[in-house]
């Protein structure tokens, strides 16, 4: 007797977990069209589609991505007579009248179906790559100097927290170049204070 109770308590309990489970996923997976309401017409003289849409949901988009026209009395099953793609957006809480040119053949028009979707967030990376310095800009630095030649470097600083923020170096030779060790200087000087207020050496 003990085991029959016993059988009869697990099945019950079994039973309990999947009606939770089940309610569980009725509740959490969303259905579009419990949140658009929608109302078609066809104007025949200028050939153009209206739809009137309406998104009740508090925070997702929904697409109209589709309609499916059947010249017969609803609700229709199989191939529609028409279809068309339609892609539009309908923002959360808000109404919009969508107008579409079409050609429909002669008949009464009696049926569609408009297919929606809730629209997909997209996920942006935000981590983008460094830039890659300018190897250009370095070499002209250098340019008529040699590897062995002084050079005049410095750094900046920002205000905050004393992150380094840029540092260049810039080659002179009063042998070579009379006059290169100031324009050293005051190029190193002029690149570093256009970045930032503290800078550090240039000399």
């Amino acid at each position: 007797m003990t085991r029959i109770l016993y059988a009869f308590d697990m099945k019950k309990l079994f039973a309990i977990i999947v009606l939770g489970l089940l309610w569980n996923n009725s509740a959490f997976s969303e259905n579009p069209n419990n949140y658009i309401k929608t109302t078609w017409s066809y104007e025949r003289i200028i050939d153009r589609l209206n739809i009137e849409a309406y998104n009740s949901h508090m925070s997702k988009t929904i697409i109209i991505t589709k309609i499916d026209i059947w010249n017969s009395t609803c609700p229709t099953t199989g191939t529609p007579d028409r279809s068309f793609n339609l892609n539009s957006k309908i923002k959360p809480i808000s109404r919009r009248d969508l107008y579409y040119k079409i050609s429909l053949p002669e008949g009464t028009w009696k049926c569609a179906r408009i297919s929606k979707k809730f629209e997909t967030p997209q996920i942006t990376n935000q981590f983008k790559q460094p830039k890659k310095t300018n190897d250009k800009k370095k070499k002209s630095n250098f340019k008529g100097f040699s590897f062995f030649d002084p050079t005049s470097c410095g750094t900046v600083y920002d205000d905050t927290f004393g992150n380094k923020i840029a540092s260049i170096c810039f080659k002179y030779n009063e042998r070579k170049q009379r006059g290169s060790y100031d324009r050293a200087i005051s190029n190193c000087l002029s690149y570093l204070r256009a970045r930032g207020p503290h800078v550090e050496g240039c000399l």
